[in-house]
């Protein structure tokens, strides 16, 4: 919808959806490699016995309390063979599904003076969107070669979400004007909202560190995509992209963050029920030895704030000047850009994806207040990134012809 609300003044509003399919490109395992359906029983009975000896497996904890479930080395492509043992990995494309929803406002003119200045063109933009996508990510913006979060239902609701691209609001300002002497200056306004993220089941290392973490944090029972690199699942309750989006506060999260614990703390995944019903460990055992799911800490209260609007100037200041000695129609504009020009620099999001709840430096739930220095919350902004680069200044001249 349009209206002109004065001559050269222009006022529109447009609503845009596009649900796309077949983009973006997933590649999903369909060969499942260790996944926790595809337990060779014979393999991994041999590998416990090696490890056993004469003992039981009540006996070998007993005389090794310090060792866990990584002693047993029961994490391999053997154990775990996938569909077909003769393939390793059977990636091959699949498509995904993607919706754009975007109300979109403009309000657009040219004047030929107002007061002072002349030859004035102002635009003004702002857009209320949702840019959605299967297996979104709040830390990538994919279109090819996204893993799945989830290997067996790739496109499950519950992964379809915000992706990186998705700003809900955008507003901005750009004008051109000239003022008295001839000077020109050209400037935009840009404000936009943080962006969305996902948080994944944290590995917090142990028992559970490395190829280990299928018996801590692979709920799901997927598998991997390599031999070091469990799967990641999204934290229960907060579905792809949702940080920054239906998770706005710690408090909330960190009820989502004790409702998991109550749930899923202490037991086994499909990977330690696989052993357990082939008769291999008792559930008690797995316990002993650290095969369990995590308890993550809850995150203080007084953590940095992770999401930063991006609220940024740009202004180039020039004067044209006609040289018309040298040739006619030549016009030299010296310039001086200002990139920035409030230096409004903030640090990016924190403490998402695998590293985002470890309860360590850099993540969400780790006590910055009481931290030693060197770890406090000032050295954090020091060590992320920042959402745009700070304060620039460019001079040029240019020559037109």
């Amino acid at each position: 919808m349009q209206r002109e609300l004065r001559p050269g003044t222009v006022l529109s509003a447009d609503y845009v959806e596009n649900r796309g399919v077949g983009l973006p490109y997933l590649y999903p395992d369909f060969e499942r490699r260790r996944d926790a359906s595809t337990l060779n029983v014979t393999a991994a009975r041999a590998q416990v016995s090696r490890v056993l000896g004469s003992f039981t497996v009540d006996q070998w904890i007993a005389a090794n309390p310090a060792r866990n479930i990584s002693a047993f080395g029961l994490v391999n492509d053997t154990i775990w063979q996938g569909l077909t043992p003769d393939f390793l990995r059977a990636g091959l494309a699949a498509g995904g599904f993607a919706r754009y929803r975007g109300l979109h406002l403009s309000l657009r003119g040219a004047r030929g003076s107002l007061k002072m200045f002349r030859d004035t063109v102002y635009v003004l933009s702002y857009s209320l969107a949702r840019a959605e996508a299967s297996s979104a990510s709040g830390g990538t913006a994919y279109e090819f070669g996204a893993v799945p979060i989830e290997n067996r239902r790739w496109n499950r609701r519950e992964v379809f979400g915000p992706t990186a691209a998705d700003f809900t609001h955008n507003f901005s300002v750009a004008s051109l004007l000239t003022a008295p002497g001839g000077f020109r200056l050209n400037s935009r306004w840009t404000f936009r909202t943080a962006p969305p993220g996902n948080l994944l089941v944290p590995n917090l290392g142990g028992a559970i560190a490395g190829a280990q973490g299928v018996f801590g944090t692979d709920l799901n029972g997927d598998g991997g995509p390599g031999p070091g690199a469990p799967r990641l699942d999204l934290l229960p309750g907060v579905n792809a992209g949702q940080f920054g989006r239906a998770v706005k506060d710690f408090r909330k999260l960190n009820r989502i963050i004790e409702s998991f614990n109550q749930t899923y703390a202490g037991k086994l995944t499909p990977h330690g029920q696989a052993l357990v019903s082939a008769g291999l460990f008792t559930e008690a055992q797995l316990r002993r030895l650290g095969a369990v799911v995590p308890t993550i800490p809850l995150i203080p209260e007084n953590s940095p704030n992770p999401w930063h609007n991006l609220l940024v100037t740009d202004v180039r200041l020039g004067r044209p000047i006609a040289w018309r000695r040298l040739r006619e129609g030549v016009r030299i504009t010296p310039f001086v850009d200002f990139i920035n020009l409030f230096n409004h620099a903030p640090p990016g999001l924190y403490g998402i994806g695998p590293t985002g709840l470890q309860g360590r430096f850099g993540a969400l739930n780790f006590d910055y207040a009481a931290a030693p220095p060197g770890q406090k919350a000032g050295d954090l902004d020091a060590q992320r990134h920042r959402i745009i680069a700070t304060r620039k200044v460019q001079v040029g001249v240019r020559v037109d012809s």
